[in-house]
């Protein structure tokens, strides 16, 4: 059991521990990450272990009240989370793991973490050691909480229960998450705010493609979609080793999400996790944690082509291809249907319904992917990227990129540059 808990805390770079009920701890991961300097100085003061034990006491019995995941503000002021351990019914324990803040914080914060901490002698030093502690998104929060909560699962032999009540938890959640970075996010420049917001909407296009390419077993364009996500994080993190990690996992809680959507037994998730958790923190390269992550998309391919194979697979696979083949040219519904033989009618109806979106609303997706790699890696200029994906009216390409991307096709071209 402390082989994986150190195992989960190399993957995450979050140092995470076994408390019982009462939040005493019982198991620590040894020789792999210390506990923070701020949280040795806040339990060396008169009732500090006790503050401290009351929180992981009273955030174990909340997960396992919901049955989630949960996410907490401590005594000292930091964002922890506690997954439940239990066995027939019975709640047994926590995994705590966090000691983090979620935002880069401001004076008035240090002002009420001193506040919240007036027993501390020298409370000037514990701000400082503060300053020391990391700064992870609302997103990494919840990801990793989330694979807390799996793993939670798998050291005690259950299985999750997916029920109504726990989906909504789970979403208030996340609402909460994301309500709390997107107003620390909004105290940045509008520059930096419009960057980010264009880099998100791109990444969740290229995400919702390939899970689109996952869901009906197309390989060959699920793989060119993961490299390209993959590319783009060696890009970002190919410095930082542990963030690579990091947004390994959070792809791989993407898959089992969608996994567990489409009705894969939570068993079957679970253990296709597990197999590949001991290995993703073993890994010292960007290259292994590649390789590792076309292996579980695969298998997760497999399973879940399997459970949704039907006769619509092969033809929505065509129409794709069809598209990303001829998306630099005029495009109708018509041509598109014909080349399946099938009515355009009955196409948009099964297409609609399998995909999530229309047959020309994929096309238009297409050629923003092609004008998006042509603004930044080519010289053209947005008149010439415009008729070379079939738009004979570069004002009418430049209203459809805008409405795709939020930003004007000029200004994405000079911030890629």
């Amino acid at each position: 059991m402390r082989h994986i808990l150190e195992s989960l805390t190399k993957a995450t770079g979050l140092r995470s521990v076994i408390v019982n009920t009462l939040g005493e701890e019982l198991l620590a991961p040894l020789g792999v990450l210390e506990e923070c300097a701020f949280c040795r100085t806040v339990k060396r003061t008169a009732g500090g272990y006790e503050k401290c034990r009351g929180s992981y006491m009273r955030a174990g019995r909340e997960a396992a009240k919901f049955g989630e995941p949960y996410i907490f503000r401590c005594h000292a002021g930091l964002i922890v989370w506690a997954a439940p351990l239990v066995i027939s019914g019975k709640y047994i324990g926590a995994i705590i793991s966090g000691q983090v803040l979620m935002w880069e914080p401001e004076e008035f914060f240090w002002i009420e973490v001193s506040e919240m901490n007036q027993n501390v002698r020298d409370v000037e030093t514990l701000v400082q050691k503060g300053k020391e502690l990391q700064v992870i998104s609302a997103e990494k929060v919840e990801a990793t909480a989330y694979l807390l909560f799996v793993m939670a699962n798998h050291l005690m032999k259950m299985g999750i229960e997916a029920s109504e009540q726990r989906r909504e938890m789970a979403e208030q959640q996340a609402r909460l998450g994301a309500e709390i970075f997107k107003r620390k996010m909004l105290e940045q420049t509008l520059k930096e705010v419009k960057k980010e917001e264009a880099q998100s909407k791109a990444d969740l296009n290229i995400e919702k493609e390939f899970l689109i390419r996952l869901k009906i077993g197309d390989r060959g364009g699920m793989m060119e979609l993961l490299n390209k996500m993959l590319a783009d994080m060696i890009d970002r993190y190919g410095g930082r080793l542990q963030m690579f990690r990091v947004k390994i996992l959070e792809l791989i809680a993407l898959l089992s999400r969608t996994a567990t959507e489409d009705e894969i037994e939570e068993e079957k998730v679970l253990a296709l996790n597990v197999k590949y958790m001991e290995q993703i923190g073993r890994s010292e390269s960007l290259e292994d944690l590649c390789y590792l992550m076309c292996q579980v998309a695969e298998e997760y391919s497999t399973k879940i082509y399997r459970k949704r194979r039907g006769k619509n697979t092969e033809t929505i696979t065509e129409v794709l291809n069809y598209i990303w083949q001829n998306f630099n040219r005029q495009l109708s519904l018509e041509e598109i249907a014909a080349h399946v033989y099938l009515s355009p009618y009955y196409l948009s109806h099964i297409f609609k319904k399998e995909v999530g979106f229309t047959v020309m609303e994929s096309v238009t997706k297409a050629r923003m992917e092609e004008a998006k790699r042509l603004l930044r890696h080519s010289n053209d200029n947005v008149t010439k990227i415009a008729k070379n994906l079939g738009y004979n009216d570069p004002g009418h390409f430049s209203k459809v990129f805008k409405r795709s991307e939020g930003v004007m096709p000029k200004k994405f071209q000079e911030q890629a540059l």
